[in-house]
């Protein structure tokens, strides 16, 4: 699948290599793991009556973006080895897709993300 960046250059996103692809798994579990814990600390001060700080979408995208560079080794080096290239090259939708094809995430998957919206989905 071609991807068009947003300075024009176009890549041709492929699905990963297992290396990678062990990579990605390990910053979607660890999304996923900050997730639940906000999740947890959240119900804690709801049944406290206490006040509570949510895991926020800027959060979250962080960890997409760590994910989608990773992919991005395989796919694009050169992209790959600068996260502030890879954050101004990709919009939202261009980011789904080099996850969604080269390393195989969803956003529609309801294990990856239990209950937290994501950015850039609907």
């Amino acid at each position: 699948m071609s991807l068009e960046l947003q300075s024009g250059r176009t890549i041709d996103v492929k699905p990963v290599s297992l290396k990678v692809l062990r990579k990605v798994m390990a910053i979607m579990t660890e999304m996923q793991k900050a997730q639940a814990e906000t999740v947890k600390k959240m119900e804690a001060a709801l049944a406290a009556d206490e006040e509570y700080e949510e895991l926020s979408e800027l959060d979250t995208l962080d960890f997409l973006v760590r994910a989608a560079q990773v992919c991005l080794t395989d796919i694009a080096p050169d992209l790959a080895s600068d996260s502030s290239k890879v954050e101004d090259e990709l919009d939202i939708q261009t980011m789904w897709k080099v996850l969604e094809v080269g390393g195989g995430v969803s956003p529609g998957n309801p294990n990856l993300n239990p209950g937290v919206e994501l950015p850039g989905t609907i």
